[in-house]
């Protein structure tokens, strides 16, 4: 009955914002701004995604040098590409840390070690996330921000903030976050990894904000000033976080009509940029595994023809 319950709850919420996000929107203007893609951008969108990738498995790598087995680079950004399905199209993104896990067992390295460098990692991004928040809050342009107010994003941010340091008060959270600590504090001794991880992840939210103004310009819209991409993306990307959502959809559009729109920029086109750039994740995520799949099938077929060639003579 209680996850009944929980089920109904979480549909509910994630019906509201799909609603408000989409189908009180212009639906026929959303279509025929995604039928004017230009595919072409798709290039250096994919670029720009293995990009993220890249410096995502540089994340992990320095931080799986502090214990035992760590795997070479390149292995770790092979398993990368292969749970991007489960990274982009799970609750929270599960699906991907825990193939992660798994894959990195049978490398050798131990489960609790890839754990807790998968959750500081998820702990850096949310870190960065809620400083983004702040900064488009405290820094950011008021009249730059139409659908939501300085004085109603100040309002978020203390919501947000307080639900946090709230829900310590729970003991059950009080515990998780006391196992949590004891993991990560190996890297006490290592701030320099701490750092590097920080401005790292400033480099993915660069990359990542980068593909939204190529997906603004696919559809051949005007877009939002950079800074304003490049500041509410984290709170944005921390929408996938939530469990009722996948990928953060419809809570994601939701956020982004609430931050971008304004006097050029509507929440039509929003929407569609949306789509494209969600279709255009979709596509690099069956792509850019398939490399993989294909460079080693190539090695594989070549070292099998110098083997028969070697073995003629």
């Amino acid at each position: 009955m209680k996850r009944f319950v929980v089920t109904i709850v979480t549909l509910a919420i994630l019906g509201w914002f799909v609603w408000a996000a989409v189908v009180t929107q212009d639906v026929g203007r959303i279509f025929r701004l995604v039928r004017s893609t230009r595919f072409s951008f798709y290039v250096p969108f994919l670029v720009l995604n293995a990009s993220a990738i890249a410096l995502a498995s540089t994340n992990l790598f320095l931080l799986l040098l502090r214990f035992k087995n760590p795997p070479k680079w390149k292995r770790l950004f092979e398993l990368d590409l292969l749970s991007l399905f489960g990274a982009y199209y799970t609750p929270g993104g599960s699906g991907g840390m825990a193939f992660l896990v798994y894959m990195l067992n049978k490398e050798g390295v131990d489960p609790r070690d890839s754990s807790c460098c998968l959750l500081l990692d998820k702990l850096i991004t949310l870190f960065l996330a809620l400083c983004s928040l702040f900064i488009l809050v405290l820094l950011y342009v008021p009249a730059g921000v139409v659908a939501l107010d300085r004085t109603k994003l100040m309002v978020l941010a203390a919501v947000i903030t307080g639900g946090l340091l709230l829900s310590v008060a729970v003991p059950a959270v009080r515990l998780k976050l006391r196992s949590v600590y004891v993991r990560i504090a190996v890297f006490r001794h290592h701030p320099w990894i701490v750092l590097a991880n920080v401005l790292i992840t400033t480099g993915i939210f660069l990359l990542s904000a980068s593909q939204f103004l190529l997906a603004f310009k696919a559809l051949d819209v005007h877009a939002p000033d950079f800074s304003r991409l490049l500041v509410s993306y984290g709170p944005i990307s921390i929408m996938g976080y939530l469990p009722f959502t996948v990928s953060g959809a419809g809570v994601s559009e939701a956020l982004a009509i609430a931050i971008w729109t304004g006097p050029k920029v509507g929440s039509e086109e929003i929407i569609a940029v949306f789509v494209i750039a969600r279709l255009f994740t979709l596509i690099s995520t069956f792509l850019l595994p398939s490399v993989i799949y294909a460079g080693r099938f190539g090695r594989a077929r070549l070292a099998k023809l110098s083997n028969s060639h070697a073995n003629r003579f």
